[in-house]
Order: C-alpha cells, then sequence, then structure tokens
C-alpha cells in the first residue's frame, strides 16, 4: 500500500479543498491510485483524487481510469465521501465539474453573495433556508425552493438517479436545492442556487 497516513491524507485533503490543487497534491495522484483498495484509507484517497483531478490538474487517463473504476465500486457502500465521489466521477471521465458541487452534496450548505446586496447568505439545505447569518440562530430567513426530480436534466439528473439507485435521500435532496432557487432574506433578489455557487 502507499505510505499515507491518515493525517497526511486529511492534510492533503483540507489543503485542496481550501485551495485547489498545486505541483504538490497533483504529484500525489498515483499514490492515492495505489491507497484506492485500501479498506480503510480508500474512499478518501479516491475522493481526494477527485478533488485535485477537479482542480485542474493535467489529465492522466490511466489514472482516471483507475480512478473512476474505484469510485464505481466505493460508491454503492461509501460512508463519509458519499457527495466526492459521485461529484469526482465527473473528473475521472473528463466532463463538466462544477468544483463546489461535492461540498454541498456532502455538507449540504453553501454560503454565498447575494447577486444584488451582496450580503453573505448561508443556504441550509437540511432545513431549507437561505439565512442572512450563520451564527444568528434567529436572523432573517427565506425558504429554499427544491427544484422538482422531474425537472432535473443531464447531469443532474444522472448525479440524481446514481444518488436514488444508492438509496441517498440526503444527497438526493441535497442535488434538488443545488438546482433549485433561493431568495435573499435581506433585500428579495431570487436566484439559481447552481448559478452563484457551480
Amino acid at each position: 500500500m502507499a505510505d499515507f497516513s491518515q493525517e497526511e491524507l486529511d492534510e492533503l485533503m483540507g489543503d485542496v479543498l481550501d485551495g485547489g490543487a498545486d505541483e504538490e497534491s497533483i504529484a500525489a495522484l498515483p499514490r492515492l491510485a495505489d491507497l484506492a483498495d485500501d479498506p480503510e484509507l480508500g474512499e478518501q484517497a479516491v475522493a481526494l483524487a477527485g478533488a485535485i483531478m477537479a482542480s485542474g490538474a493535467a489529465r492522466d487517463e490511466h489514472l482516471a481510469d483507475r480512478f473512476l473504476a474505484a469510485s464505481n465500486r466505493l460508491l454503492p457502500t461509501a460512508n463519509g465521501y458519499y457527495g466526492c465521489l459521485l461529484a469526482g466521477q465527473l473528473a475521472f471521465e473528463g466532463t463538466e465539474y462544477w468544483p463546489r458541487l461535492a461540498h454541498g452534496l456532502d455538507m449540504r450548505y453553501y454560503d454565498v453573495p447575494c447577486p444584488r446586496c451582496d450580503t453573505t447568505i448561508w443556504l441550509v439545505f437540511e432545513l431549507g433556508i437561505a439565512k442572512a447569518s450563520y451564527i444568528d440562530e434567529i436572523g432573517d430567513t427565506s425558504p429554499l425552493r427544491p427544484v422538482e426530480p422531474s425537472a432535473l436534466t443531464g447531469t443532474a439528473r444522472r448525479l440524481y438517479d446514481t444518488a436514488a439507485a444508492h438509496g441517498r435521500q440526503s444527497v438526493m435532496d441535497a442535488i434538488r436545492h443545488v438546482f433549485g432557487q433561493a431568495t435573499c432574506p435581506l433585500c428579495a433578489t431570487e436566484f439559481s442556487v447552481a448559478g452563484r455557487v457551480l
């Protein structure tokens, strides 16, 4: 197996999620591929590879194929990295990938600037609300309007159907919110969630 420890994987994942891929993380891809079958670290290694490839790493077809096969194998039983693995498949396939997609599918929230008043708005999928302040429990809120599943098309439809096939209701709900609508709780501007986060 590769010579990554859990702590090193955590640190590298934090660096990539915070600042994108750099030379060090791109150079780690072959080692991550070797770790894909590890029963304890494989899921995180493949999820991390998806984040690195989505950040603009030059495409290596052989590595991409290895990661895609590992992702297909891991997805049905994934624990903590389901959204990252699902979104990462887009990077492994060389299709369009949205860098912030994995965050929303796993964490089920985004912070975005309002397109009109530039207020930071927290879109909290589990509560179905847009909040003008993450800390203020009572602050101004407005309801989120998730898209109906029947209206999903293209990549959004594929992601939703894959999550449905694996019984991942929380990810299905997150996908509906990502492709739905929100309203700024302060200035009442309506906007597409996907238009602000993807």
